[in-house]
């Protein structure tokens, strides 16, 4: 699209960046906006140590004994991925939940999040996507009526 535009188009893989620039202009250095968000990014992300509870992915804690299926994909920007599934032990999940959230948003955000995901006690309800923006992501809640799971997806932006 940049490249229909006139701009020359360049993808740097180690910081995951796409560069656009005028064509017949030299390519700019853009190493200090990477570096700055960079920055940002160390600063949002607590240093977290696995031990005989958790393991750690990607800065989230994940219990080592859950019923949750927690995946962590690069595909579409997804972070991390789980579904709380309403026909097992409800509690332990939320409380599995709670814990990889809080490995990377404030308890308040959490808070939020969990009074969304807690609406939906039936399979038969429908619980609309909702969005939350914080450390520069989105997490996305959803599920369809007729579904005995809720999805939780964390999305880099």
């Amino acid at each position: 699209m940049a490249e229909g535009l006139g701009f020359q188009v360049d993808w740097d893989p180690d910081t995951r960046t796409v560069i656009c620039w005028p064509q017949g202009e030299s390519q700019p250095d853009v190493s200090a906006a990477q570096e700055h968000v960079k920055q940002i990014r160390d600063k949002e992300t607590k240093q977290i140590e696995p031990n005989e509870e958790y393991t750690v992915n990607r800065g989230y804690k994940v219990p080592k004994e859950t019923d949750l299926k927690v995946d962590f994909y690069d595909l579409y920007n997804i972070d991390v991925s789980t579904n709380i599934l309403l026909f097992k032990p409800i509690e332990k999940q939320y409380q599995d939940l709670v814990l990889i959230l809080t490995s990377k948003f404030s308890p308040e955000l959490v808070d939020q999040v969990m009074a969304y995901v807690k609406q939906k006690t039936n399979w038969d309800q429908e619980l609309k996507l909702k969005e939350w923006v914080a450390n520069g992501c989105f997490i996305e809640v959803g599920s369809n009526a007729g579904n005995s799971g809720i999805q939780i997806d964390v999305r880099r932006i």
